[in-house]
């Protein structure tokens, strides 16, 4: 249960990722998804977004990401696919590129970003970019105006840090978003 300003959401949560291939030619294949129903000021609404991607890496360092998106958020709805190119500069800096354009719908997004990642010993850094155009909802916030099928600009920030433990990643990220 979350309640974000005059909403209030219920949700559960499905992520699930697999890689294989050696290395320099890896597949990684992921999934999820998203089922929650909320409540504002006016009505009840329910909520799914459902995801798919592939990360194929091309070389030991250059990798292409593939990933459809389908979002059906009250009266907001549409397929956002996404292309990413990632590049392994050593092996601690990662950057990333990536566009997500609407195909779809009402979602109305063109959305760019930039991101980088530096692995550490105890610790791992990420910094990035995002802008564009889109709905309030593509970036998870409800929106208890009832304007949602308007694209608005988006300019994103974010800076963050993670801390590995066995199988699992503890994190910390500061997010400024302006829409």
């Amino acid at each position: 249960h979350q309640p974000t300003d005059d909403a209030h959401w219920k949700f559960g949560s499905l992520n699930l990722a697999h890689g294989f291939g050696d290395p320099p030619r890896r597949t990684n294949l992921y999934i999820e998804g998203h089922e929650r129903s909320g409540e504002d000021r006016t009505h009840t609404y329910d909520y799914s977004i459902y995801a798919a991607g592939l990360i194929q890496n091309i070389t030991r360092q250059f990798a292409i990401q593939l990933e459809d998106k389908h979002i059906d958020v009250d009266t907001v709805r549409g397929n956002l696919p996404k292309l990413g190119f990632q590049y392994l500069w050593t092996p601690t800096l990662l950057t990333t590129l990536s566009y997500s354009h609407s195909v779809s719908g009402n979602l109305g997004t063109r959305v760019g970003s930039l991101r980088v990642d530096r692995y550490g010993k105890g610790v791992n850094l990420l910094a990035g970019i995002a802008g564009g155009q889109t709905s309030p909802i593509v970036i998870n916030l409800p929106d208890t105006d009832q304007t949602d099928t308007v694209p608005q600009d988006l300019r994103q920030v974010f800076v963050g840090a993670t801390w590995p433990f066995s199988r699992a990643d503890l994190g910390v990220l500061a997010d400024y978003q302006k829409l």
